[in-house]
């Protein structure tokens, strides 16, 4: 039995296609590294890599944190407010 159609999908679900997965995360990853250097997400992110995080796993971290904030402020119907952010970053 040979396992070369499974290696083909490999970090796939069986039975799904990589186009719905990967747009939003490289939509997240993409905010993470424009967002890394700037308010109020750079000290979250600044604080990762001075604890000795490495930068490109920093920005992963950065993007889930956005992915998390994008999803509970859909979820609350609320707007972005980064004083809020700050404070918890």
């Amino acid at each position: 039995m040979s396992n070369s159609s499974s290696a083909s999908r490999r970090g796939q679900r069986a039975g799904s296609t990589a186009a719905p997965v990967t747009r939003p995360k490289r939509v997240f990853k993409m905010a993470a590294q424009k967002n890394a250097k700037r308010e109020p997400f750079s000290q979250y992110y600044d604080r990762l890599v001075q604890g000795g995080t490495r930068p490109a796993l920093a920005q992963v971290s950065l993007a889930r944190k956005i992915a998390a904030i994008t999803l509970t402020l859909w979820q609350r119907e609320e707007d972005f407010d980064a004083a809020r952010i700050a404070a918890t970053a």
